[in-house]
C-alpha cells in the first residue's frame, strides 16, 4: 500500500493539475502520479512522457465511467464529484444536461473551469467557493480514492518513479483557419513590471492606432490587419477601477449574463475591464506580392495589482471557442503556447509558422487571462516578407487590450472585501441570489457560502 507521505504527494500533484489542467505535458511533471501507475499500465518503452499519457488515459476512463453513472442516476453524488474534478482538470467541458463532447478543448481560464466544476455538484456552488483549499481538497481526496478503486486488483508492483524531467518552457501560436491565443496577466512578484522589448532585430514596425486607422496603418505592410473584434461571452465578469453604486434601473439595463450582447455593450461603454479573461478575434490578410510568414507572436505587457473598484461577477458554465493558442501573462516573459488538446502546452512557433499567400486570410482568436494582476498588453506579430523582417503591433482600437484578475484573498472569511462594490450575476446569481440578473452583494459580508444578498 502507498505510504501516507506518498498519498500526500499525489494529492499535492492533483491539486496542481486542478489549477493548471491535466494535460499529459503537465502530468509529466508529477513524479508521484507517474510512480503510482500500476505495473499493468506501465507502457513499453517506459518513459515519463508515455507514463503521463497512460495516467491521462486513466483520468479519462474515470470521467467516462462517471458520465455513464450520472446518465443512469443524475443523483449519483460520487459521479457528480468525479465530473467536477474532471472539469477542473479540463477533461469535462460540458455541463449537466449537455451532450458530452470529449473533443472540445478546455477553457484556459481557471475561473471558467471552476464555474463549470461547481455546476456539477449538488447543490451547485460558485467558482469562488471552489477556490477555497478545504473545498477543493475534499473533492481531490475523493477523486484519489476513486482512482485507487478503479485500477485492477492483483496488479503488478508499482513501477519505479521516473526522474522528473527538467521544467520546459512551452508556449504557442497557431496555424489553421481559426487560431486562438490566450494571454494571462501578471508576474510572480506583486509589483508593477513591464515586458522588455524583444532583442530580435526588425526592419520596420507597423502599429495599430485605432479602428479608423487600423486598415490604413497596415495597408502597405506585408500583412494587413483586416479587423480586431471582441468575442462575446456569457461567462465573463467585469471590473471598474472605481467603486460605483448602481440603481435597480441601471442593473436592469445591464441585463443578465445570458443576454451577453447588451451586457457587454454596457460594460464597454462604461470603460469596464474583463475579469479573468477576454477573447478578441484578429483577422489577418496577406498583403504582399509573395507568400509571407508570421514567425512569432509576442505579448508586450504592463502589469500591476488587480482592480478593486467594482466587481461584476458573472461566471458561466462553458466557453465559446476552441482554444488553439495560449499566452500566460503571469509569467515574467510571455511565450505563446498551443492550446489544442493534442498538443496542449507545446511551443508552436518553435516548429511552425503561419503562411499567408496574397489575399489569403487567417483568423486568430486571442484569449487573454490572468489569475494575479491587472494587465495592459499589445500583440506584436513578427512577419517575414522575403529578406525583410518587421513587427506589426495590434491593439484594441488604438489602446492596449486590458484584463484584470479578481482581487480575492482566499485566506480571509470574506474573500471579496478588497472591493468597494460587488454585483453577482450569471451562475452566482442563479445558484445563490436570483434569476441570473446582477444583484448587489456586500463585499464586507459576502462569503459566497451562502452570500448575503441585499
Amino acid at each position: 500500500m502507498p505510504s501516507e507521505d506518498f498519498d500526500a504527494r499525489r494529492l499535492g500533484e492533483l491539486d496542481r493539475l486542478a489549477d493548471r489542467g491535466a494535460a499529459p505535458a503537465e502530468i509529466e511533471d508529477c513524479p508521484a502520479l507517474l510512480g503510482w501507475l500500476p505495473g499493468v499500465r506501465v507502457p513499453e518503452p517506459d518513459t515519463p512522457a508515455r507514463r503521463a499519457r497512460a495516467v491521462h488515459g486513466l483520468f479519462r476512463e474515470l470521467v467516462a465511467a462517471a458520465q455513464a453513472g450520472h446518465e443512469a442516476d443524475d443523483g449519483d453524488a460520487g459521479a457528480r464529484e468525479t465530473l467536477a474534478v474532471g472539469a477542473l482538470f479540463g477533461l469535462v467541458t460540458w455541463g449537466p444536461g449537455e451532450h458530452p463532447d470529449p473533443g472540445r478543448a478546455p477553457a484556459a481560464n481557471l475561473t471558467v473551469r471552476r464555474a463549470l466544476a461547481g455546476s456539477w455538484l449538488s447543490p451547485p456552488i460558485a467558482a469562488e467557493t471552489l477556490r477555497r483549499p478545504r473545498t477543493k481538497q475534499r473533492l481531490l481526496a475523493a477523486f484519489r480514492h476513486t482512482l485507487d478503486d478503479h485500477v485492477p486488483e492483483g496488479r503488478a508492483p508499482l513501477g519505479p518513479v521516473p526522474a522528473p524531467r527538467p521544467v520546459r518552457r512551452r508556449w504557442p501560436a497557431a496555424a489553421a483557419a481559426a487560431v486562438l491565443l490566450a494571454a494571462a496577466g501578471g508576474l510572480y512578484a506583486w509589483q508593477p513590471w513591464h515586458r522588455e522589448p524583444s532583442a530580435r532585430a526588425v526592419s520596420a514596425r507597423v502599429e495599430d492606432r485605432g479602428v479608423d486607422e487600423e486598415n490604413r496603418a497596415s495597408t502597405g505592410a506585408p500583412v494587413e490587419v483586416v479587423s480586431v473584434t471582441p468575442v462575446p461571452s456569457d461567462a465573463m465578469s467585469w471590473a471598474l477601477a472605481e467603486g460605483r453604486a448602481l440603481s435597480a434601473a441601471e442593473l436592469r439595463e445591464i441585463g443578465g449574463s445570458g443576454d451577453s450582447g447588451p451586457s457587454e455593450d454596457w460594460f464597454r461603454r462604461n470603460d469596464a475591464v474583463p475579469v479573468g479573461g477576454r477573447q478578441d478575434r484578429v483577422v489577418l490578410q496577406g498583403n504582399s506580392e509573395r507568400t509571407v510568414r508570421v514567425v512569432d507572436l509576442a505579448v508586450d505587457k504592463t502589469c500591476r495589482a488587480p482592480l478593486t473598484g467594482t466587481l461584476f461577477e458573472s461566471p458561466g458554465a462553458g466557453q465559446d471557442d476552441t482554444v488553439v493558442l495560449l499566452a500566460d501573462l503571469d509569467q515574467r516573459v510571455t511565450v505563446v503556447r498551443d492550446g489544442r488538446p493534442e498538443a496542449y502546452g507545446e511551443d508552436y512557433f518553435a516548429a511552425h509558422s503561419l503562411s499567408l499567400r496574397p489575399g489569403e486570410q487567417i483568423v486568430v482568436v486571442v484569449q487573454a487571462f490572468t489569475e494575479r494582476h491587472y494587465c495592459e498588453y499589445a500583440l506584436d506579430f513578427t512577419v517575414l516578407d522575403g529578406a525583410r523582417r518587421l513587427t506589426q503591433t495590434v491593439m484594441d482600437d488604438g489602446r492596449p487590450f486590458r484584463v484584470t484578475a479578481t482581487a480575492v484573498n482566499e485566506e480571509r472569511t470574506h474573500p471579496y472585501e478588497a472591493y468597494q462594490r460587488v454585483y453577482a450575476g450569471g451562475l452566482s446569481s442563479h445558484y445563490l441570489c436570483g434569476d441570473g440578473s446582477f444583484v448587489p452583494l456586500d463585499p464586507k459580508r459576502y462569503t459566497s457560502d451562502p452570500p448575503e444578498c441585499l
